[in-house]
């Protein structure tokens, strides 16, 4: 970290002392040096997806003060995902899926005691998830109107609940049972996301239900920006 430039508003020119602390003109606010550096590397930590109680040990310092900038950085996520909304267009992949830890019994959409996702994927473009308390008709519909254009493609399974959506668009579905792809109709896409997510998911071992909605804000954000500097996203969103 270069102590000339400002934290807050990279100004080059920032001045610092033998304390270590600095001040900036431009902006005028004055920071701990020390500190700026350890928050700049607990965001980095973050960025890179190593859990906040293993950063805590590599970086020598207390897990509740990693936690909590980690939990920050997913409440201004959140924001900034709400912030940035724009209704999906052209063709999206309609999907849902179950969260939760390993348990027997029935999996899929006959699972109870899990969290329900709802995804829409645009094509070449950014997924959107959103937690409907179920999947009756007027909640899949509800949902897909307040955030996907009129007249787009639909994509989906044949699950009962999609079957209006010819009202918003044009609707293909496929029939999993038989193949998983009929040309452009699958929603593979999806899928890759629905993975992409569960398998970071297992890493925290359990998510509690009030938290969930964040870590998958979280990892939507990830996905969408995945091809991009994310240490310098997440210092700029801090």
């Amino acid at each position: 970290m270069d102590r000339r430039k400002c934290i807050f508003c990279r100004y080059y020119r920032a001045r610092g002392n033998s304390l270590g602390r600095i001040y900036c003109p431009r902006c005028k606010r004055r920071y701990s040096f020390k500190r700026a550096e350890r928050l700049g590397k607990i965001i980095e930590y973050f960025a890179l997806e190593i859990p906040a109680n293993k950063a805590s040990k590599v970086l020598h310092l207390n897990y509740k003060t990693v936690y909590r900038v980690y939990q920050r950085l997913r409440e201004k996520i959140a924001g900034k995902t709400k912030e940035e909304f724009r209704k999906l267009s052209g063709e999206i992949e309609i999907d849902d899926a179950y969260f939760g830890g390993r348990r027997k019994g029935n999996r899929g959409r006959a699972a109870s005691g899990k969290t329900l996702v709802l995804g829409m994927l645009e094509r070449d473009g950014r997924v959107f998830t959103t937690l409907p308390e179920n999947l009756e008709l007027g909640q899949v519909l509800d949902a897909i109107s307040r955030h996907a254009e009129k007249g787009s493609v639909f994509y989906t399974d044949q699950f009962r609940s999609y079957k209006s959506l010819f009202i918003y668009g044009r609707h293909l579905s496929l029939n999993h049972a038989e193949k998983f792809a009929n040309g452009r109709v699958h929603i593979n896409g999806l899928e890759g996301f629905w993975s992409f997510a569960k398998e970071r998911m297992l890493k925290y071992h359990g998510i509690s239900k009030k938290h969930f909605a964040l870590y998958l804000k979280e990892l939507e954000f990830r996905y969408n920006h995945r091809k991009q500097d994310l240490i310098k996203i997440f210092t700029e969103l801090w």
